[in-house]
């Protein structure tokens, strides 16, 4: 186990079954064919899997004996169809497999303290349809961010640990010398102007430029028989003896030098890159709480407008109902009208005749 998953608090929580007056019930008594199985709800439009519950079933019972059950807790109506799945195994890779409702838990080799997802029958509207599918994509999430925080988390070790360490530098350059040979003994002159420029090169650190100016000094002071003393002598004849040894150390340190130089170099881009980079991760691991904030609260917006529009759904079909009532009602009445009127028109004709034949009696006896 890493220090961080050591170090991480680990929550438990105990389920406990309430009466009314709050007092807790012991669960039931579990025989040897009993089972404890554990509920988790799957909502492909919500992109959410939650705990609903537990129950202890019969070993050799079918899983469809339980469908009302689950129904309940889901909230579901009891004619909803429900898929069920047994989540195996998260870690190292998921492992969810189908569970057929007629074969009896046994049979599915479903046994106690396993966990059974459920959800209505497959939708594939949805980015994820089904609990396997849903598993896959938070197991691959999950382990994208454990990738990306164990690696960043090596480069910042690494990074400490570079500006921790002292810095290192290279020497000053050594000697730099050539060879050249004279046949004849210098002048008093001659060794005079040698010792001048040997002692010009002396305190430049012997530059390659002036190399053959310098081999011819030291070749010139190194046969000289006057204007030296014993020890300045000795000195130069070992100088020149090694010349070329001397001369190649040079030219390698120089070599080495600028070579070392040059990978310190490369290596610092490579540490500013590193750096840079490390600060980019914590400004993305930064930006990414908050887009998980922000999909947390688009989902929550997206679910209240899904609740409207349900309720307009559901009101537009009460509305259709009554629109249906109303039409119907409306037929009935339209012929009650025609009818109505038919009666109306009969009553006029006979009480016109009813009326001429008053007019005409009180004509008569008036």
């Amino acid at each position: 186990m890493s220090n961080k998953a050591s170090n991480s608090e680990l929550k438990l929580f105990l389920e406990v079954e309430l009466l009314l007056d709050q007092i807790p019930v012991a669960p039931p008594e579990k025989s040897k064919e009993d089972i404890l199985l554990f509920f988790k709800l799957y909502s492909p439009e919500k992109g959410e899997l939650r705990y609903v519950g537990r129950l202890f079933v019969k070993r050799y019972g079918r899983p469809i004996e339980i469908l009302p059950r689950l129904t309940e807790m889901a909230g579901f109506n009891q004619n909803e169809e429900l898929e069920l799945f047994e989540e195996i195994r998260f870690e190292p890779s998921v492992m969810c497999i189908h569970v057929d409702k007629e074969m009896s838990f046994l049979q599915s080799q479903i046994e106690d303290g396993d966990i059974i997802c459920f959800q209505k029958a497959r939708i594939c509207k949805f980015l994820y349809p089904d609990v396997s599918s849903f598993l896959e994509y938070v197991h691959n999430r999950q382990a994208t961010l454990t990738e990306f925080n164990t690696y960043f988390s090596n480069l910042e070790e690494i990074i400490n640990v570079a500006e921790s360490s002292p810095a290192r530098g290279g020497s000053n350059a050594s000697n730099q010398k050539c060879a050249l040979s004279t046949s004849e003994t210098p002048t008093l002159e001659q060794v005079e102007k040698a010792k001048l420029f040997l002692k010009e090169c002396l305190s430049d650190l012997f530059k390659l430029n002036v190399k053959d100016r310098l081999a011819e000094a030291v070749s010139t002071l190194s046969i000289a028989q006057s204007g030296l003393s014993q020890d300045q002598q000795k000195s130069v004849k070992a100088f020149w003896a090694n010349f070329d040894e001397f001369t190649s150390d040079f030219l390698t340190f120089e070599r080495d030098s600028v070579e070392f130089e040059l990978q310190k170099l490369l290596k610092d881009q490579k540490f500013v890159t590193m750096k840079k980079n490390y600060e980019t991760h914590i400004l993305y691991k930064q930006l990414l709480g908050g887009v998980t904030e922000e999909e947390k609260e688009l989902n929550k917006k997206l679910e209240e407008v899904k609740s409207r529009r349900e309720k307009l759904i559901s009101d537009w079909q009460i509305l259709m109902v009554e629109s249906e009532e109303a039409k119907s009602g409306y037929k009935d009445q339209d012929k009650k009208v025609v009818e109505a009127e038919e009666k109306k028109r009969i009553a006029e004709e006979r009480m016109s005749r009813s009326t001429t034949a008053w007019s005409n009696l009180k004509s008569l006896f008036g």
